[in-house]
């Protein structure tokens, strides 16, 4: 939830930042400015563990549609800012940001199939 409102100070600026490596805001018109609302959504369901197997596949969507971004840019060693705390915050995109994403994918994959079976 934190992450979510870094990101909602300059809901602009993250966007752009964002649809340079996110392979759905490249391609859904307007994801990128509605991530940072539903990364909130997204931590409230978690935070009050309601909605948790939409919430595990919302998460898991989003963590392999960034994942494959991020893969894209460290393969082609392009510098791009990581929108990940937003615009207040710049870091450069890294193999940790995979890492997180990874570990994210795992997490959500491990609660779903922990909901479902």
């Amino acid at each position: 939830m934190l992450f979510s409102f870094l990101k909602l100070l300059n809901v602009q600026g993250f966007s752009t930042t964002f649809s340079r490596y996110d392979y759905l805001a490249k391609t859904i018109p307007g994801f990128a400015i509605c991530y940072p609302f539903l990364e909130l959504f997204l931590g409230i369901a978690f935070l009050t563990q309601t909605l948790l197997i939409a919430a595990g596949l919302i998460t898991l969507i989003v963590m392999v549609s960034q994942s494959i971004g991020v893969a894209n840019v460290l393969r082609t060693n392009q510098t791009i800012q990581c929108a990940c705390l937003g615009t207040a915050i710049s870091l450069p995109v890294s193999y940790l940001t995979l890492f997180e994403n990874l570990v994210m994918i795992l997490m959500s994959g491990y609660m779903i199939s922990k909901l479902t079976w």
